[in-house]
């Protein structure tokens, strides 16, 4: 069945993780890190189902060309030797979707809510034919321009923002799931949120029940 999970991170130089790494991981591929000369080899690992990298119209071609260039230049621009370098989450998609949905869903939702506010998105699928359809997905945190990085966005850094892209995701997949013509729908809510609403929704119907009765 549908489930909701979605979760952001940040890549941390200070907790010793860097975003090479992550992104070979990420892509299944080998990747050297060129500022610390570390290669990192995920290439035997079978689970991919397919790579993009979506980025707004600004952002230079040889950049973008691959998760290699992309996050090597990252880490390059970034002087602070215990930076942040990437935004990044693990997002379970829809099991009930085609594997064509599923990568337009998470495709559509990256471009929404990141691509369009000027992030660049490193997106990798992995076991779309499984039970557990989930997608990797790396954002960059500087603004971009044609001659390249430029300063850290705060506002990205604001909690309401993860408000934003939790309903966000909640919205898009139950359009996706309805138009699929499947009953299944997930809630970005916390359980504890739910479960007071379902028993304030169940005591006003239990009150309404009431006075219909000694009318």
């Amino acid at each position: 069945m549908a489930i909701f999970h979605l979760d952001f991170k940040i890549v941390k130089r200070s907790e010793g993780m860097t975003s090479v790494a992550k992104a070979a991981y990420h892509t299944r591929t080998r990747i050297t890190d060129d500022r610390i000369g570390e290669t990192y080899d995920f290439s035997h690992r079978t689970d991919l189902h397919g790579h993009i990298i979506l980025a707004p119209v600004s952002a230079p071609a040889h950049i973008v060309e691959s998760s290699s260039a992309l996050w090597n230049e990252v880490e390059r621009v970034e002087r602070q030797n215990n930076g942040q370098t990437a935004r990044y989450f693990d997002v379970a998609i829809p099991v009930e979707l085609s594997n064509d949905d599923k990568k337009k869903l998470v495709a559509e939702y990256c471009q929404k809510n990141f691509v369009d506010k000027g992030m660049i998105a490193d997106i990798a699928f992995h076991d779309l034919d499984s039970k557990n359809p989930h997608a990797h997905v790396m954002l960059t945190l500087k603004t971009i321009g044609p001659e390249g990085f430029g300063k850290k966005d705060r506002s990205w850094n604001d909690k309401k923002m993860v408000v934003q892209w939790r309903e966000s995701w909640a919205t898009m997949s139950n359009s996706y799931l309805e138009t699929a013509g499947r009953e299944e729908r997930i809630d970005h809510r916390s359980l504890r949120t739910q479960c007071a609403d379902a028993l304030a929704q169940a005591e006003e119907a239990f009150s309404a029940e009431e006075k219909a009765f000694w009318l």
